[in-house]
């Protein structure tokens, strides 16, 4: 949970002071922390991971997919790449499609496996998914864990993940926010050790430290 979740529980369910406390979600224990070749080496390739349902239009692709020509403007041999599967995926590619970039600066690879997804995070300059309203943000834990900066909407949890040493946050919904956003994030020469560092502190070690150090909290007085 993070700390957004948790004013979001006590706005509709209040509850008396410090019963609700935040244990923000950790790693897969079995996800390995090892970072990829460094950022500035790879190709200026943007990857994206998310459902690509109607009901998940807040994940920020269609808004990801309009940046796309002012990215390019800027750097010309960017390229984005969308991982998922869904519904609103046809729309998604017409946007694309529209636009000129379907299959030339824009690829839609719909589902990949563990192995492929590890190798295309690994193979990226930038993470970025400008969703509005992420309970925490788990797949930029992902991505940070392979050495790869993030992008993400100042909105929901993703605040807490991503740091500024570790990526970049925009205002939701601005493309042209957006597209600079991207533009900076594929410019930067980022450092891997602070981003490997942020994933670290949120690995199943230290999750469960907390987790213990919580319930030994709210342990009764013995009598």
């Amino acid at each position: 949970m993070s700390d957004f979740t948790r004013r979001e529980l006590l706005r509709r369910c209040p509850l008396p002071a410090g019963r609700a406390v935040v244990l923000h979600n950790a790693l897969d224990p079995f996800f390995a922390i090892d970072a990829g070749a460094p950022p500035a080496t790879c190709p200026p390739i943007i990857v994206t991971v998310t459902r690509l349902t109607k009901g998940d239009r807040y994940k920020g692709v269609e808004q990801l997919i309009a940046a796309m020509p002012a990215v390019l403007a800027a750097e010309p041999a960017a390229h984005l790449r969308i991982i998922g599967q869904g519904d609103d995926k046809v729309r998604l590619m017409a946007i694309a499609r529209n636009l000129g970039l379907l299959g030339k600066s824009v690829t839609f690879l719909g589902f990949v496996d563990d192995e492929r997804l590890v190798e295309e995070l690994r193979g990226c300059r930038l993470f970025a998914l400008p969703s509005g309203r992420e309970g925490f943000g788990l797949v930029f834990l992902e991505a940070m864990a392979l050495g790869r900066p993030c992008l993400g909407a100042r909105a929901g949890g993703i605040p807490e993940v991503i740091a500024e040493d570790t990526g970049i946050l925009v205002e939701y919904g601005n493309t042209a926010a957006l597209a600079e956003g991207c533009i900076a994030g594929l410019r930067r020469e980022w450092r891997q050790e602070p981003i490997l560092a942020r994933a670290r502190a949120f690995s199943f070690g230290p999750f469960k430290a907390q987790l213990a150090s919580l319930l030994a909290e709210s342990a009764p007085s013995p009598s």
